[in-house]
């Protein structure tokens, strides 16, 4: 092979960053003929340059990768939150609709208690207004028989007395007469 003279330029293949092992092994020894130290340093500046935006390229990917799963994060930060919101909201709508549906239960519940408490106060009027109306006719009934028996004490110290004047002797049993007390 012919030596280039150091006027000449080094001109590089067309690659692809992402092979850059190749590239640098290229770089870092393949060449099969004696470079001149101009040619070797220039050949080492590349070099150099091209790690460095290698690693450049790392960093920056890095970055990325860096600054897409802090969006990721934040995203389902948000996503988080506004679940929670969504889900809360529906909680408290299910919770408001439980408690109305108790809330008519119980009103309709209470309802029909108030009306067999007013039909039971009700009866229970009927049965002291009948409580009474015994025991007024129960009165009435001792008084009659309490008359009654009056008058049959009364017609029979009469007839005993008719007969003992009219001088008749009967024997008749002794009535005892039995008087009820008011109660």
């Amino acid at each position: 092979m012919a030596v280039q003279d150091d006027t000449e330029t080094l001109s590089l293949p067309f690659f692809n960053p992402h092979e850059c092992v190749d590239f640098m092994e290229f770089f870092n020894g393949s060449l099969q003929y004696k470079q001149q130290p101009k040619q070797q340093q220039i050949l080492n500046a590349l070099s150099q340059e091209f790690v460095d935006f290698m690693e450049f390229q790392g960093f920056n990917e890095s970055l990325q990768q860096q600054q897409q799963q802090r969006e990721i994060d934040l995203f389902l930060l948000i996503e988080n939150e506004r679940f929670r919101l969504v889900l809360q909201h529906l909680r408290g709508q299910h919770t408001s609709t439980v408690l109305k549906n108790i809330e008519s239960r119980v009103s309709y519940i209470l309802n029909e208690k108030d009306e067999e408490i007013t039909k039971a106060n009700m009866k229970m009027m009927e049965l002291v207004n009948y409580v009474w109306k015994l025991e007024t006719e129960k009165q009435l009934w001792q008084r009659m028989a309490w008359e009654a028996e009056a008058a049959v004490v009364t017609l029979n110290n009469a007839l005993q007395r008719l007969l003992i004047i009219k001088g008749v002797s009967i024997c008749t049993p002794q009535i005892e007469v039995h008087t009820l007390h008011k109660q």
